[in-house]
């Protein structure tokens, strides 16, 4: 049932980290790029605690944190919530690799 969520939510974070660099250039983007900002402040904590070995969603909320990041629209206090959310993103991969290898070193970040 795990592989089930995670498949279905990587489904969803992936179309929506592949739509995120068409975002921009337009006023209603900065209100966009918030709402995505809101969604992953909700989503992250939600999967670093009910799905904790599930790295590569992880690694789809830190790309789109990245693509976010990068977007020229981004305002000043959306970066600084992106920030957060990075910091908050790398603890959680760290966890979750402990999970999946409790023996290995912590995974490097992208």
């Amino acid at each position: 049932m795990e592989q089930a969520i995670i498949a279905a939510i990587g489904a969803i974070l992936t179309i929506v980290e592949q739509a995120l660099p068409l975002i921009g250039g337009t006023a209603p983007s900065t209100s966009v790029i918030g709402s995505v900002i809101t969604a992953l402040e909700k989503w992250l904590p939600l999967i670093a605690t009910e799905l904790p070995s599930a790295t590569q969603l992880i690694a789809s909320i830190k790309g789109m944190i990245a693509s976010l990041s990068a977007n020229p629209d981004t305002t000043p206090a959306q970066y600084e919530t992106l920030r957060q959310l990075d910091a908050q993103s790398d603890a959680a991969n760290d966890a979750a690799w402990a999970k999946v290898n409790p023996d290995a070193p912590p995974a490097p970040t992208t």
